[in-house]
């Protein structure tokens, strides 16, 4: 049991991985869809009777079972699972743990979309650039937008908790400066 759904996992993770990273709107509207449709999916596992039903017997048949050491904490881990997502509520209960896992997924997946919009639109322009270049080899000025021409505000753009170090005293200096325009 511990390894079905691994290929489901394996994408999940790895849309996770883009979507935290960057997205666009597209992918943004896949993962509207797909939170609550992942949440539904996970409830019909943990809150199934009779999957559980089989969980629990198990369980509790474990010390006669002769287990080793690590199958036995996989039975117990498995089974605070199933209880810990509501397997032991009753119907009515049950229910309710649907909607409300639904209404997380989707409160989840607006605040994480929010999160992502803001740390896009918390980068830092900064027109000190001689300051900003100073001990910076001419591959790293590139790297960071050249002159700073076509980034807002013309200057160099940049997220306000980085700085290369190898960039020297100037790139610190400027950073520091920029971190007290955010407090």
């Amino acid at each position: 049991m511990e390894r079905s759904g691994a290929l489901l996992n394996r994408a999940s993770a790895a849309f996770s991985a883009v979507t935290g990273a960057d997205t666009n709107p597209t992918l943004e509207q896949i993962q509207t869809e797909m939170a609550p449709r992942m949440s539904a999916h996970e409830d019909a596992i943990y809150l199934d009777a009779k999957l559980f039903g089989r969980v629990e017997a198990v369980y509790q048949r474990r010390a006669t079972l002769g287990l080793g050491a690590e199958d036995l904490r996989l039975v117990e881990v498995l089974h605070d699972r199933f209880v810990r997502a509501g397997a032991k509520l009753n119907d009515a209960d049950k229910a309710k743990m649907k909607a409300l896992n639904e209404e997380e997924s989707k409160l989840t997946n607006a605040f994480n979309r929010r999160l992502l919009a803001a740390t896009k639109a918390g980068g830092y322009v900064t027109t000190e650039i001689g300051l900003r270049l100073q001990g910076m080899s001419e591959a790293q000025i590139a790297a960071a937008g050249g002159s700073g021409e076509g980034s807002r505000g013309g200057g160099i753009c940049g997220d306000a908790t980085e700085y290369d170090a190898a960039a020297g005293a100037g790139a610190v200096e400027c950073a520091r400066r920029t971190r007290q325009g955010f407090v």
